[in-house]
């Protein structure tokens, strides 16, 4: 992709209807484009509704989270706060260091393939806001 393309397009995080990632609900789609997407250089692009094969990547993606952090840690947290800051480093883990071997990945975590591929992303925009010190 040339560089001036890339630049102009940014990244865009799609995502499925889910309500953490604003459903249907037209005002919390632009709150969250405006409080967490836009200031990293993204913009929230959501799966056409009645496209299940468009899902395939989100619903791998849950079925990693289920087997190596849900499964394995859930009953050791017994608090909201242990909770927060155990998904927290989940998160870092999975999009800073975590292999990845889809199709292209070559074994790299999500956040180093998108600087491979030229992106200039602040490290925040792999941590959803989290925070996992």
């Amino acid at each position: 992709m040339a560089e001036g393309a890339r630049e102009r397009r940014g990244v865009a995080w799609q995502t499925d209807w889910g309500e953490e990632f604003g459903g249907s609900n037209p005002d919390k789609l632009h709150r969250l484009q405006d409080k967490r997407y836009a200031p990293v250089g993204a913009r929230l692009s959501q799966n056409l509704l009645g496209r299940k094969e468009h899902h395939g990547q989100v619903e791998r993606s849950h079925r990693t989270d289920d087997e190596e952090f849900y499964l394995p840690f859930l009953a050791k947290v017994h608090t909201e706060e242990g909770l927060l800051k155990k998904a927290a480093g989940w998160v870092y883990y999975y999009n800073l260091e975590r292999p990845h071997y889809g199709e292209g990945m070559d074994a790299k975590p999500p956040f180093c393939k998108l600087r491979e591929l030229g992106y200039d992303l602040p490290e925040e925009f792999a941590l959803f806001g989290a925070r996992s010190d």
